[in-house]
């Protein structure tokens, strides 16, 4: 008789709340999500990503539109999982609760996995803008005046003023921790975001700092990215399997018992891969070299 591990327990969607709630980078992008994927990194999917409909002036003949979404082609790039054995000894005397104690460590683990997966196409903008870029090379000489560059280069580009996101290396947080006015601000109470665990709201910017994001920074809207996450299909060979999507994530969480070492498995497993998907909507920012 299969050992079973009560499969009315909404494991998988307590999984992907967790998933959900430990982003900093994936939350900011588009999210394409879909559960039973039966591919493999490598695979090409394709996503509609939404884009604004021009109005047009009425002439006394209707002009029609397309509508508001593109398709995109977008190749998973990972398939991040976390696979832990739990012996007979630990579900008898120190497994207590198996949500707190393997499951959210092993979401912790996948969340980071996607996160290093939306900062890769991020990274690569701030890898390819040149020394000689002067406009887009930040001088710790006046660290802060990348800020408003960038909103103006948004600006340039008819960028909305709505949903700007400006995400920073670890270096370049400290150029904000340390800016005196934004102190006094957060002195204040006039700076949530510091209080929020953000750094700041900045010339129309939400300021997040990320250490998956390397050297630099971008400012963009969630348009310019996409993030595809998928969720393998559940095992049918095992005692319990289950794939979740919500709100733009999925992952799948299989328990099952290994006979030869006396264990339960816990596998949580998810696959993502991100692109830029318009460059008019994202400029990014290197940090001058010393």
């Amino acid at each position: 008789m299969a050992n079973t591990f009560g499969a009315e327990s909404p494991v998988a969607a307590v999984g992907v709340a967790l998933l959900k709630q430990l982003g900093v980078l994936a939350p900011l992008v588009y999210r394409d999500a879909e559960k039973d994927f039966g591919g493999r990194s490598g695979t090409t999917v394709s996503i509609p990503v939404p884009h604004a409909i021009p109005a047009a002036d009425f002439d006394g003949v209707n002009k029609f539109s397309a509508a508001g979404e593109d398709l995109v082609e977008l190749k998973i790039t990972a398939s991040p999982y976390s696979a832990v054995p739990i012996t007979d000894e630990e579900n008898t005397f120190t497994l207590m609760n198996y949500a707190t104690q393997v499951l959210a460590p092993q979401v912790d683990g996948v969340a980071r996995a996607l996160e290093a997966v939306v900062a890769k196409p991020m990274n690569a903008l701030i890898a390819a803008v040149k020394d000689t870029d002067t406009a887009q090379v930040i001088d710790p000489a006046r660290a802060l005046d990348f800020v408003a560059d960038a909103s103006v280069m948004l600006d340039q580009r008819d960028v909305p003023d709505e949903g700007r996101y400006l995400v920073i290396a670890p270096e370049i947080k400290a150029f904000f921790l340390k800016d005196e006015g934004l102190r006094q601000a957060d002195k204040a109470g006039g700076t949530d975001g510091l209080r929020r665990g953000q750094i700041a709201d900045v010339h129309g910017f939400k300021v997040i700092a990320s250490n998956q994001i390397k050297g630099g920074a971008v400012a963009f809207v969630r348009e310019a990215f996409a993030l595809a996450v998928r969720a393998p299909r559940a095992m049918e060979g095992a005692a319990w399997s289950q794939a979740e999507v919500q709100d733009g994530y999925a992952l799948t969480v299989t328990r099952d018992f290994d006979l030869s070492s006396h264990s339960d498995v816990s596998l949580v497993k998810s696959f993502g891969g991100a692109k830029l998907v318009d460059a008019s909507r994202a400029v990014a920012f290197k940090l001058k070299a010393f």
